[in-house]
This record gives C-alpha cells, sequence and structure tokens, in this order.
C-alpha cells in the first residue's frame, strides 16, 4: 500500500498515542506498528529498525495472525473513522476508515483486514518510519 494520505494519517494516529510514554516507535509500509522499549537512553533510527524487524520476525511464527483466530473485544476505535488492534506485544495495526470500501465496515471487516496488512507486513519488511528520540527528533 502505497498511499502516503493515509501514512500520513498512521503516523498522525500513532504519534497522538505514544507521545507522552513510548518515544520509539517503527512503522511499517502497510499500517503495522511496533512500540519499542529500547534498552539505550538514545538510539539509532537503524538501531530501533532491527529491533522492530526481529520483532515481526517473531511474530509470523505465532498463529494469532490466522483469520481463524478472531478474538472479539481486542479492537480498539480510536474514534469513528479509525482502529487499532493488537497483534501481540508492542505490535499493533493502524486502519483508517478511507481503506475500506464499505462506509461502516463491521468489526470482523476490520479485524481482518488488519491481519491481513500485518501479514503483508511481516513477509516485506518494509518501514516507513523511525521515530527515535525521548526529545521529538523524528529519524525517518
Amino acid at each position: 500500500m502505497n498511499n502516503p494520505v493515509i501514512h500520513e494519517q498512521w503516523l498522525t494516529t500513532i504519534t497522538e498515542l505514544t507521545a507522552e510514554h513510548y518515544p520509539h516507535w517503527v512503522l511499517f509500509q502497510n499500517g503495522s506498528c511496533v512500540i519499542l522499549e529500547a534498552e539505550k537512553e538514545d538510539p539509532s533510527a537503524d538501531e530501533l529498525a532491527q529491533m522492530a524487524l526481529e520483532v515481526l520476525k517473531e511474530q509470523a511464527s505465532r498463529p494469532a495472525l490466522s483469520v481463524h483466530a478472531y478474538p472479539e473485544g481486542q479492537l480498539i476505535a480510536l474514534d469513528e473513522h479509525s482502529w487499532l488492534l493488537p497483534a501481540g506485544e508492542g505490535v499493533y495495526t493502524v486502519l483508517k476508515l478511507d481503506e475500506f470500501q464499505e462506509e461502516a465496515p463491521s468489526e470482523f471487516a476490520i479485524w481482518v483486514k488488519a491481519r491481513q496488512k500485518q501479514r503483508l507486513d511481516l513477509e516485506q519488511a518494509r518501514i516507513i518510519y523511525v521515530n527515535c528520540s525521548q526529545k521529538n527528533r523524528y529519524c525517518s
């Protein structure tokens, strides 16, 4: 998915959600976000990217990405136009209404799309943004 408008919406949403408590996170091309607890005080963007890739590789072996394992109640509605779906410790997928053809997608449809996006991010591992500072200095 190469939609700069959607990517910008994801960045805005994640920045708002993480601003105070989670300064280190990595956003992948399809909307997966890995929130990291860095061991160093000020890790580089490359270090954070490598950590996020390792987290996604670890996730790849888990059955949680199966469409057959639909966990009701895990979907977090951020507002009427966006959702967040946890996919394991520190891994989330952001979805925006603009990504759906339906005007009011069901929770199951949102969940299926999130899992599809997570699977793509696991396979492609394309990072589009790394937030790498506790002092609001962004590295991409």
